[in-house]
Protein backbone atom coordinates (compact mmCIF):
# COMPACT_ATOMS: atom_id res chain seq x y z
CA UNK A 1 0.00 0.00 0.00
CA UNK A 2 1.37 3.26 -1.18
CA UNK A 3 0.35 6.99 -0.44
CA UNK A 4 0.86 9.85 -2.16
CA UNK A 5 2.30 12.31 0.10
CA UNK A 6 1.02 15.30 -2.23
CA UNK A 7 -2.77 13.98 -1.32
CA UNK A 8 -2.36 14.03 2.24
CA UNK A 9 -3.81 17.21 4.01
CA UNK A 10 -3.54 18.55 6.76
CA UNK A 11 -6.56 16.51 8.54
CA UNK A 12 -4.80 13.57 7.62
CA UNK A 13 -6.26 10.23 6.79
CA UNK A 14 -7.28 7.35 8.44
CA UNK A 15 -7.52 4.06 7.12
CA UNK A 16 -8.10 0.56 8.25
CA UNK A 17 -5.53 -2.41 7.47
CA UNK A 18 -6.82 -5.98 6.59
CA UNK A 19 -3.72 -7.50 4.78
CA UNK A 20 -2.97 -11.31 3.87
CA UNK A 21 0.10 -12.82 5.54
CA UNK A 22 1.62 -13.49 2.23
CA UNK A 23 2.66 -9.54 1.61
CA UNK A 24 5.38 -9.80 3.86
CA UNK A 25 8.43 -9.59 3.36
CA UNK A 26 7.82 -6.86 0.93
CA UNK A 27 9.53 -6.95 -2.40
CA UNK A 28 13.16 -5.79 -2.23
CA UNK A 29 13.39 -6.47 1.26
CA UNK A 30 16.80 -8.71 0.38
CA UNK A 31 16.04 -11.91 0.35
CA UNK A 32 13.43 -14.74 0.46
CA UNK A 33 11.45 -14.95 4.23
CA UNK A 34 13.40 -17.76 5.93
CA UNK A 35 16.49 -15.32 5.25
CA UNK A 36 14.66 -12.37 7.63
CA UNK A 37 14.14 -15.02 10.50
CA UNK A 38 10.76 -13.84 10.66
CA UNK A 39 7.93 -14.73 8.80
CA UNK A 40 4.06 -13.04 9.30
CA UNK A 41 1.41 -15.91 9.26
CA UNK A 42 -1.40 -14.07 10.07
CA UNK A 43 -3.22 -11.21 8.49
CA UNK A 44 -1.94 -7.94 9.82
CA UNK A 45 -5.34 -5.67 10.53
CA UNK A 46 -5.14 -2.94 12.41
CA UNK A 47 -5.82 1.51 12.10
CA UNK A 48 -3.48 3.97 11.28
CA UNK A 49 -3.99 7.39 10.83
CA UNK A 50 -1.15 9.50 8.73
CA UNK A 51 -1.22 13.26 9.48
CA UNK A 52 0.88 16.51 7.91
CA UNK A 53 2.65 18.40 10.65
CA UNK A 54 4.31 20.98 8.13
CA UNK A 55 7.65 19.47 6.21
CA UNK A 56 7.11 15.91 8.33
CA UNK A 57 4.47 13.47 8.28
CA UNK A 58 3.00 11.60 11.56
CA UNK A 59 2.08 7.61 11.16
CA UNK A 60 0.08 6.62 14.23
CA UNK A 61 -2.04 3.84 15.23
CA UNK A 62 -2.04 0.08 15.96
CA UNK A 63 -1.51 -3.26 14.08
CA UNK A 64 -2.13 -6.75 15.37
CA UNK A 65 -1.00 -10.13 13.28
CA UNK A 66 0.95 -13.58 14.35
CA UNK A 67 4.36 -13.67 13.48
CA UNK A 68 6.96 -17.10 13.06
CA UNK A 69 10.58 -17.29 14.24
CA UNK A 70 12.89 -19.98 14.41
CA UNK A 71 14.55 -20.40 18.51
CA UNK A 72 17.90 -18.70 18.26
CA UNK A 73 19.29 -21.99 20.23
CA UNK A 74 17.18 -24.72 19.29
CA UNK A 75 15.89 -23.71 15.81
CA UNK A 76 12.16 -24.79 17.08
CA UNK A 77 9.37 -22.54 15.13
CA UNK A 78 7.75 -20.85 17.55
CA UNK A 79 4.80 -18.72 16.91
CA UNK A 80 3.33 -15.85 18.81
CA UNK A 81 0.59 -12.97 18.19
CA UNK A 82 2.31 -9.25 18.15
CA UNK A 83 0.74 -6.24 18.97
CA UNK A 84 2.27 -3.12 17.96
CA UNK A 85 1.25 0.37 18.65
CA UNK A 86 3.04 3.04 15.75
CA UNK A 87 3.79 6.82 16.22
CA UNK A 88 6.32 7.18 13.56
CA UNK A 89 7.14 11.02 12.36
CA UNK A 90 8.73 10.94 8.76
CA UNK A 91 10.46 13.51 6.56
CA UNK A 92 10.82 14.28 3.37
CA UNK A 93 14.34 15.26 3.91
CA UNK A 94 17.14 16.26 6.34
CA UNK A 95 18.32 19.85 6.58
CA UNK A 96 21.69 20.03 7.60
CA UNK A 97 24.23 22.85 7.00
CA UNK A 98 26.98 21.41 7.26
CA UNK A 99 29.39 18.31 6.70
CA UNK A 100 29.59 16.99 10.48
CA UNK A 101 26.17 17.58 11.85
CA UNK A 102 25.37 15.96 15.52
CA UNK A 103 22.35 14.05 15.94
CA UNK A 104 19.93 15.14 18.70
CA UNK A 105 17.66 12.25 20.41
CA UNK A 106 14.41 13.85 18.78
CA UNK A 107 16.37 13.60 15.62
CA UNK A 108 16.55 9.68 16.27
CA UNK A 109 12.73 9.11 16.04
CA UNK A 110 12.76 10.50 12.52
CA UNK A 111 12.79 8.12 9.56
CA UNK A 112 13.42 9.17 6.06
CA UNK A 113 10.54 9.21 3.08
CA UNK A 114 12.55 8.14 -0.30
CA UNK A 115 10.26 9.82 -3.00
CA UNK A 116 7.00 10.73 -3.88
CA UNK A 117 5.33 8.13 -1.90
CA UNK A 118 5.15 6.22 1.19
CA UNK A 119 5.12 2.54 1.57
CA UNK A 120 3.27 1.26 4.41
CA UNK A 121 3.85 -2.38 3.80
CA UNK A 122 6.88 -1.91 4.17
CA UNK A 123 6.83 0.83 7.48
CA UNK A 124 5.15 -1.97 9.11
CA UNK A 125 7.34 -5.16 8.34
CA UNK A 126 10.23 -3.10 9.22
CA UNK A 127 8.31 -2.23 12.59
CA UNK A 128 7.66 -6.16 12.94
CA UNK A 129 11.35 -6.83 12.31
CA UNK A 130 12.21 -4.23 14.93
CA UNK A 131 9.68 -5.25 17.45
CA UNK A 132 11.52 -9.03 18.20
CA UNK A 133 14.81 -9.07 20.53
CA UNK A 134 18.23 -9.95 19.03
CA UNK A 135 18.13 -13.14 20.50
CA UNK A 136 14.40 -14.41 20.51
CA UNK A 137 14.36 -17.77 22.26
CA UNK A 138 11.32 -20.52 22.45
CA UNK A 139 11.58 -20.18 26.16
CA UNK A 140 13.57 -18.22 28.50
CA UNK A 141 15.51 -21.83 29.78
CA UNK A 142 16.38 -23.18 26.65
CA UNK A 143 19.26 -25.54 26.39
CA UNK A 144 19.56 -25.52 22.60
CA UNK A 145 21.03 -28.15 20.17
CA UNK A 146 24.23 -30.59 21.17
CA UNK A 147 27.54 -28.83 19.59
CA UNK A 148 28.21 -32.90 18.68
CA UNK A 149 25.56 -34.59 17.75
CA UNK A 150 22.89 -31.95 16.92
CA UNK A 151 20.12 -33.44 19.74
CA UNK A 152 17.68 -31.16 20.84
CA UNK A 153 18.80 -30.67 24.65
CA UNK A 154 15.28 -29.44 25.57
CA UNK A 155 13.88 -33.19 25.00
CA UNK A 156 16.56 -35.70 24.20
CA UNK A 157 19.03 -36.72 26.50
CA UNK A 158 22.89 -36.70 24.62
CA UNK A 159 25.79 -38.39 26.05
CA UNK A 160 28.56 -36.76 23.75
CA UNK A 161 31.88 -35.51 25.56
CA UNK A 162 31.60 -31.95 24.80
CA UNK A 163 34.71 -30.86 27.27
CA UNK A 164 36.65 -30.88 24.45
CA UNK A 165 38.93 -27.79 24.31
CA UNK A 166 39.48 -25.44 21.37
CA UNK A 167 42.74 -26.56 20.45
CA UNK A 168 43.85 -22.90 20.06
CA UNK A 169 43.29 -22.20 23.76
CA UNK A 170 44.71 -25.48 24.63
CA UNK A 171 48.01 -23.68 26.48
CA UNK A 172 45.64 -21.92 28.92
CA UNK A 173 45.29 -24.68 30.75
CA UNK A 174 48.64 -24.75 31.57
CA UNK A 175 48.44 -21.23 32.65
CA UNK A 176 48.24 -20.51 36.53
CA UNK A 177 47.89 -16.54 38.06
CA UNK A 178 51.26 -15.35 39.44
CA UNK A 179 52.38 -16.19 43.20
CA UNK A 180 50.21 -19.15 43.38
CA UNK A 181 51.08 -22.55 43.23
CA UNK A 182 49.15 -25.50 41.68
Amino acid sequence: MRLALSEIGPEGERFELAWPADLFPPPGWGGPAGEADLRVVGPVKGELEITREDSRFRLRGGINTRIAWSCHRCLKEVEEPVELALDLVMVESFEVERAEYELKPEDLDEGLIEGPELDVVQIVWEQLVLSRPMVSLCRPDCRGLCPKCGADLNTDVCHCDVKEIDPRLAVLSQWSPAGKDD
